[in-house]
């Protein structure tokens, strides 16, 4: 995590960035795409002029759908345009453009299809998107519901609090666009649980395995099955072949985003699940900074004027 992030001064990224393109993506996707697009454009209008012009006149047409007469003629000059709305244009339009690459990907001979996919995923899983390339089509990996679970568990306050400094820390090394460490934001993850099940228990120096089989004696049913899966995923972060030990670094070394993604949204999800259903446990809401609670203050805000 940079300075600026740790002390404060700049805020630190969400879980993913899903209805969002910020600024380093961008120029990260827009490197790949100069490198091995605009690099192979401006190779193939040496070599064969008609097929780039076949191409650029498909992207005037057909995906900008700007009159054919507007095309520069001029490769640099069509580089430029093509900059200028990628970084001009709305986040979606990024991804629209890579999938009109990968459609139209015979009409730009000598471009490395695999490299140029693999590099746009690098990035996208770098800077943490909720996006993928995957085939010719750009998806997505991450559901609103999974960031609503995150979002919500790092809200939680009072006497819960440390759960949620669990669960933001966990978001923050996962999230580090520089040097994420998926291995301590796994362990951070059951972390949350493990102190969410001391908190309800009031056996805060309990570990997770003995907790949950007290939850029920503190009020608190949870499907055997359930527990069980839990009382697994415990057992992976802590024996002897763990992550929590020192052997586990060096036995585990292919952990990355998916492995820290899915244990912080189900450790989330079940953290929120255990507030639900403490004894006394306040009435879960969304706050502001959740992306529903984001919805419901904009359709409850005051619509805009408009002139007459």
């Amino acid at each position: 995590m940079r300075f600026s992030e740790r002390e404060g001064f700049r805020p630190v990224r969400q879980i993913v960035q899903l209805n969002s393109v910020d600024e380093p993506l961008r120029n990260k996707l827009w490197s790949v795409l100069s490198e091995h697009v605009m690099g192979t454009l401006k190779t193939n209008s040496i070599f064969s002029l008609d097929l780039t012009s076949n191409f650029l006149d498909a992207l005037w047409l057909t995906h900008f759908e700007l009159p054919a007469d507007t095309r520069y003629r001029e490769i640099d000059a069509c580089v430029l345009f093509i900059r200028n709305r990628i970084f001009q244009g709305h986040w979606y339009e990024v991804y629209d453009f890579i999938e009109f690459l990968l459609e139209h990907k015979d009409l730009l001979f000598g471009l490395e299809i695999d490299e140029f996919r693999s590099a746009c995923n690098y990035w996208l899983e770098r800077d943490v998107s909720a996006w993928r390339v995957v085939g010719n089509k750009v998806v997505r990996l991450t559901s609103e519901e999974e960031i609503v679970a995150v979002e919500e568990a790092t809200q939680v306050s009072d006497e819960y609090t440390p759960v949620a400094i669990h669960v933001q820390r966990s978001l923050e090394l996962m999230s580090d666009r520089n040097t994420p460490d998926y291995r301590n934001s796994i362990k951070e993850s059951i972390s949350a649980v493990e102190s969410m099940c001391g908190i309800i228990t009031g056996n805060a120096k309990a570990t997770l395995g003995s907790a949950l089989k007290q939850l029920e004696a503190s009020g608190v049913a949870i499907h055997p099955a359930l527990r069980g899966a839990f009382n697994q995923m415990y057992g992976y972060t802590s024996d002897a072949q763990g992550i929590r030990h020192g052997l586990g670094l060096t036995e585990e070394p292919n952990l990355d985003f998916e492995d820290a993604k899915f244990m912080l949204v189900s450790c989330s999800a079940f953290v929120n699940l255990l507030r639900a259903r403490a004894p006394s446990a306040p009435v879960p809401s969304r706050a502001a900074g959740t992306s529903r609670g984001r919805h419901r203050a904009r359709a409850q805000a005051k619509p805009p004027q408009t002139r007459p």
